[in-house]
């Protein structure tokens, strides 16, 4: 074989290698990104929770309001926040807040008249809020009545 045979030969091993390598570095640049992207979303929606409050705090009237608290850099929209425990004793039990800004806390009237429940009765009849909620860029969040977040 020729010199400049196997020097050919060589080169083309050598740009192969190097297209190969500078795909793989692309590919991982690619998922890197989607990782950061995911984690972004994450965190935005980690910054958002919903509790049962005094009103008086809140400029309110209302002895218990419900709080939905955006802490994240994005408004959410579409929270729904539920309550099963007052489901279940057939009372109205869902608060909609179309809109919490970043770093907001909105407060709204209870669904239904918790003046008769002490503090204790509220989180340990079940009455716990549960929260679903779309973050900015459309993914739908849930966090339930135990503040576990999870992706719909």
């Amino acid at each position: 074989m020729e010199s400049t045979t196997v020097a050919t030969w060589i080169q083309a091993i050598g740009s192969a290698g190097s297209l190969l390598a500078f795909a793989a570095w692309v590919g991982i640049a690619i998922i890197n990104r989607k990782d950061e992207q995911e984690l972004r979303f994450q965190r935005q929606a980690q910054t958002v929770a919903a509790w049962v409050d005094r009103g008086e705090p809140y400029g309110k009237q209302d002895e218990y309001v419900v709080c939905v608290v955006n802490g994240g850099e994005a408004p959410v929209y579409h929270c729904a926040v539920d309550f099963p425990g007052l489901l279940e004793r057939n009372q109205p039990s869902r608060v909609l807040v179309h809109l919490v800004p970043p770093h907001t806390t909105v407060a709204e009237q209870t669904p239904t008249d918790l003046t008769q429940l002490s503090w204790e009765d509220i989180y340990a009849s079940g009455i716990a809020p549960q929260l679903r909620f779309t973050d900015s860029s459309g993914r739908r969040w849930e966090r339930d009545g135990n503040g576990v977040l999870s992706e719909l």
